[in-house]
């Protein structure tokens, strides 16, 4: 079994890579290992665009749930001055949900960095076919969650 740094540094490395295309629109990327994490291990990647007025963050995590080692890769937008959560964000994976275009993001007790790849590259597909005028700061999308209530 890989260390949790090399996990951590192949995820980073992999997000980097792939969404690289970013940084030709504006985005300035950092990764953090967040301090407030209930996961085993995580890193979120964070792409920043502060004329567009927008954060994307690129996370891998890995947590325990029944029994087996779930690794996953998510991908978020914020929309910058935070305030609402039921405004100003917004989940590519719940947004493709809602469009039945899900797909797994995970895998299941073992890292496999070609897999990772792989998923990470389906998220950056998704992001440019579904949400690419939400990265351009042409707009910004509401209404599709289920309700909160």
């Amino acid at each position: 079994m890989r260390s949790k740094k090399n996990r951590i540094e192949i995820a980073r490395e992999i997000i980097l890579q792939t969404f690289s295309f970013l940084e030709t629109e504006g985005y300035i990327s950092n990764s953090k290992i967040p301090s407030d994490s209930t996961s085993i291990e995580t890193i979120d990647t964070e792409y920043v665009n502060v004329p567009k007025c927008r954060k994307i963050i690129i996370s891998y995590s890995m947590g325990e749930f029944r029994s087996e080692f779930v690794h996953a890769f998510h991908l978020s937008i914020v929309r910058m001055p935070y305030v609402d959560p039921m405004e100003d964000y917004f989940s590519l994976s719940n947004y493709l949900r809602s469009l039945k275009k899900d797909y797994d993001y995970r895998m299941i007790n073992h890292f496999d960095d070609d897999e990772a790849s792989k998923i990470v590259s389906r998220i950056a597909e998704s992001l440019r076919v579904y949400a690419w005028d939400i990265v351009k700061g042409d707009r910004w999308m509401k209404g599709y969650y289920p309700s909160w209530d």
